[in-house]
């Protein structure tokens, strides 16, 4: 069964989603695991990202002959008609002149210039977004049936799939089966996209490893698939916000915050959490880098050094044979456990 994260366009994202592509090797066909990629934020005016220009070799060195599906929606969504264009037109020949096997995927509710753009290169195959944590679900029928026709004429030549992206928004059961009804008819190729992992580690307790909730979303889709026999699932991994942008790291001052791991059970998300990092500097913390993982090794929910490339990191940091040196590490290490355990539960 295919497993689609939802992923942010990172460093630490695409290391993780590497060397997920090698830790599940052991026991499932690569091709199950099918990420979809949100490329970088981009503000109203900022021209053409120059880093953007390696992605495509960048992401083929990565991931090879994998493939993703690649979010072209949100980047640019502020752009006038011509930016648009040549923002669709630049990305999708980036990503295709450095061999990515990708298929691109748009929001219902994109710009139409935007959706005409990729419409015209005519891609083999196209996924299209639906966000229903972001409108009442009164207006649901309104808005499947008032797009999939219009989009199915742009798309004519295309294999259309649909992405039911509820976010965080799991209470009402009935509205995601009443949704996914709407779209299942005569659209088999529907997947359910969403998560019940806290948003931040706010809740979890400094110097300690603390069950923060359960594995809701994971629950619901298993549900949901006895009734839709062929939906695939899709989650949020354990990192639901996007990497800040370069000013907003700025604004954070790395001193006063924590080093923390995300590690998903089958049933629930636990984080384990250091001191504050500037104890850690001074010599003065309780739960350094290596004591965190100590903490998540010594637990019951640890599921061993040969688990994951994660798994083996944390055990190796217990040790003092590492150190987390930055926020980055501890996120490579949530998302490609997240994404073995997930892989394995489907």
């Amino acid at each position: 069964m295919k497993y689609c994260p939802i992923l942010n366009y990172g460093d630490s994202e695409i290391n993780a989603l590497s060397n997920t592509y090698k830790d599940i090797q052991k026991f499932k066909p690569q091709d199950q695991l099918l990420p979809i990629l949100e490329l970088p934020r981009k503000t109203k005016k900022e021209s053409f990202d120059k880093k953007m220009k390696t992605q495509g070799s960048y992401l083929q060195k990565k991931i090879g002959a994998n493939k993703v599906v690649i979010d072209f929606s949100d980047s640019y969504q502020n752009f006038v008609f011509e930016d648009i264009v040549k923002y669709v037109n630049d990305t999708y020949a980036i990503l295709t002149d450095g061999s990515v096997n990708f298929i691109p995927m748009v929001h219902y509710d994109d710009k139409e210039e935007l959706i005409n753009a990729l419409s015209i290169l005519e891609p083999s195959e196209v996924w299209i977004r639906f966000t229903p944590h972001l409108f009442q679900s009164a207006v649901d029928k309104i808005i499947i049936n008032g797009t999939i026709p219009e989009l199915s004429k742009l798309f004519k030549n295309s294999k259309i799939s649909y992405v039911a992206d509820f976010y965080q928004d799991v209470a009402d059961i009935n509205r995601i089966t009443d949704f996914l009804a709407l779209l299942h008819p005569e659209h088999n190729n529907v997947i359910l996209s969403l998560t019940s992992c806290p948003q931040n580690a706010d809740m979890a307790v400094p110097e300690s490893f603390t069950n923060v909730g359960p594995r809701t979303d994971l629950a619901i889709f298993k549900k949901e698939l006895e009734i839709f026999p062929d939906l695939v699932f899709s989650d949020y991994t354990v990192r639901l916000k996007p990497e800040p942008t370069t000013e907003e790291k700025r604004q954070i001052n790395l001193s006063n915050t924590y080093f923390k791991i995300f590690y998903s059970t089958d049933t629930s998300y636990f984080i384990g959490k250091s001191s504050m990092i500037k104890l850690i500097n001074d010599g003065s913390a309780k739960v350094s880098s290596n004591d965190l993982c100590s903490l998540i090794v010594s637990s019951p929910n640890y599921d061993g050094s040969d688990y994951s490339s994660a798994d083996k990191e944390i055990m190796e940091i217990s040790k003092g044979k590492k150190e987390i040196k930055d926020h980055k590490t501890p996120i490579r290490i949530g998302i490609n456990h997240h994404m073995v355990k997930t892989m394995h539960q489907l």
